[in-house]
C-alpha cells in the first residue's frame, strides 16, 4: 500500500541505482565491482520464482546502498512503522510492479552488519520487533477528500525452515478484502532469515483482494531458505 512505499522507501533513504551509490557518510567502503556483480548475480531472478507464485511479469530493479544505514522493513501497525536495527550496507532486488490493481511484486533485501556478532545481535532485536507486528488495527492514508481508512490483521511467527540451525520469521499483514476498492491497499508476507553477517528479508506484496494462501506463504519460506543459502555460497 501507499503507506508502507513511502515508509520503506524511508527507510532506506540514500539507497541509489547499482552504478550510482551514495557515498555520504559511509561507515565503510563502498561495495566493489566484484561485490556488485556477485550481488546481481546471487539474488533473486525471475527464475527464482515458484509457479505458484504470482507476479507482474513488468518490472526489475537492483539497487544497492551504503553508508546511510537501511533497516529491515517488518510492518506497519496503527500507522506506526517497525523497523529492524540499522546495517551497514543493503542489496536488493525486486520483480514486479504494485503501480496498477491486481499486480503483484516480491523482492529480495540482504542488511549486512559487518560482522557475524553485530547480525547476530541485530536479529535478537528483529525477533523481539517482530513479536510486536500483531492484532487488529485500523490504517489510514491519504488526506483530505483522498484519506481512506482500512482494517488491517497483522501475524507473525517462526517458519518451518532453518538457515544454518536457526529458525527464520514470518510477517503476514492482510488488509481487509471487504474495503472499498482502493488502489493502493495491499497484502503483504516478509520471511527473514539470518545468514552470516547479514539478515535477509523476502517480501511478497499483492492486491488485498487476492489473499497469499498458506501454501502460497510456506513455498515463499521455501523460497527465503534457498535464497538465503545461496547467498552463504
Amino acid at each position: 500500500m501507499r503507506i508502507r512505499t513511502t515508509m520503506r522507501a524511508l527507510a532506506a533513504t540514500g539507497m541509489a541505482a547499482v552504478l550510482g551509490l551514495a557515498g555520504a557518510g559511509a561507515v565503510q567502503a563502498a561495495p566493489t565491482t566484484e561485490q556488485l556483480v556477485r550481488a546481481v548475480s546471487t539474488m533473486l531472478t525471475r527464475a527464482d520464482i515458484p509457479d505458484n507464485i504470482r507476479v507482474s511479469a513488468k518490472g526489475y530493479s537492483f539497487t544497492a546502498s551504503e553508508g546511510v544505514n537501511p533497516q529491515p522493513w517488518l510492518c506497519s501497525t496503527n500507522n506506526k512503522v517497525r523497523l529492524g536495527p540499522p546495517a551497514v550496507q543493503q542489496y536488493q532486488s525486486e520483480l514486479g510492479d504494485l503501480d496498477l490493481r491486481r499486480d503483484a511484486a516480491i523482492q529480495q533485501n540482504l542488511y549486512l552488519y559487518g560482522s557475524v556478532e553485530a547480525a547476530q545481535d541485530a536479529w535478537e532485536k528483529v525477533k523481539t520487533r517482530a513479536a510486536k507486528c500483531t492484532g487488529t488495527t485500523r490504517e489510514t492514508d491519504g488526506e483530505g477528500d483522498m484519506e481512506y481508512t482500512w482494517t488491517q490483521r497483522v501475524r507473525n511467527g517462526t517458519t518451518q525452515f532453518e538457515t544454518f540451525g536457526v529458525p527464520g520469521l514470518w510477517i503476514h499483514s492482510n488488509s481487509d478484502n471487504k474495503s472499498q476498492d482502493y488502489e493502493f491497499i495491499d497484502d503483504e508476507y516478509v520471511v527473514m532469515y539470518l545468514v552470516g553477517n547479514a539478515i535477509q528479508t523476502l517480501e511478497y506484496d499483492r492486491d488485498y483482494k487476492q489473499n497469499i494462501t498458506a501454501a502460497e506463504r510456506a513455498t515463499l519460506q521455501a523460497l527465503g531458505k534457498s535464497l538465503a543459502e545461496r547467498w552463504a555460497g
